[in-house]
């Protein structure tokens, strides 16, 4: 197998230019690696339907509480110790309210 050195220019031994080749050497020489672009006032972006779910999302999280640590902690100790109780119809009628809720917002 015989390994042959590459050229120093990688730009020098391409076929036919893709880029302005002499700009993309311009900008080189100043620092940058390709010929830089305008703006152009007339540029439209569209997100798609997943970025706006995804922002949408992001929203919602934002209104969410963070986590009360310490009544974590003091629920575990509850739990573990046989003082927490359940109250069954205190659950169920949550869950009613829950559901006629989201019912009521067409969800």
């Amino acid at each position: 197998m015989k390994v042959t050195s590459l050229p120093t220019d990688p730009l020098a031994s391409k076929p036919g230019p893709s880029i302005n080749d002499s700009a993309v050497r311009a900008n080189r020489s100043q620092g940058s690696a390709l010929p830089t672009a305008t703006p152009s006032s007339s540029l439209e972006v569209t997100l798609s339907p997943q970025a706006n779910l995804l922002a949408h999302a992001e929203q919602l999280m934002e209104k969410v509480p963070e986590i009360d640590w310490q009544r974590v902690d003091e629920l575990k100790q509850a739990i573990q110790s046989g003082q927490f109780r359940i109250n069954p119809e205190k659950i169920a009628d949550r869950l009613v309210s829950e559901v006629e809720h989201l019912l009521s917002q067409g969800q």
